[in-house]
């Protein structure tokens, strides 16, 4: 990915956030709870994007985050016009959102080492060094 890419998509990240945030009046997203944009990967020519989205506590197969993601999706083109507003560059990728697995993924993997720390960690007070 080349520098200016990034710095588009980076913008657009931010941007998003924002929109999100303050512009999308949508209940499906406004019931999900705390939405995350965790990464905006755009294609070469810039026409293309997809959005990396993650919802706090929320399992990728519940009704809340389809219903959610649906409602991104379908106010893309909203979300595009605004976002050409905001960011002066000469072309903006159309944008599709998706869940994203990693922060599930990465709070599995912090249960697992908290359980294998729990069990291979010495009690306090049982007379052994740490």
């Amino acid at each position: 990915m080349s520098r200016r890419t990034r710095q588009v998509a980076s913008a657009i990240r931010e941007e998003l956030a924002d929109i999100v945030r303050r512009e999308i009046n949508d209940p499906r997203i406004e019931t999900v709870g705390f939405v995350t944009i965790s990464e905006v990967q755009i294609s070469p020519d810039h026409r293309d994007g997809l959005v990396w989205v993650a919802f706090m506590g929320k399992e990728e197969k519940s009704r809340e985050v389809q219903d959610a993601l649906a409602a991104l999706n379908s106010s893309s083109g909203y979300i595009h016009k605004l976002l050409v507003k905001r960011i002066p560059v000469k072309a903006l990728p159309r944008l599709r959102f998706k869940f994203d697995r990693g922060f599930d993924r990465a709070a599995e993997i912090d249960l697992a080492f908290r359980k294998i720390d729990g069990r291979g960690a010495p009690r306090s007070g049982s007379g052994e060094e740490e």
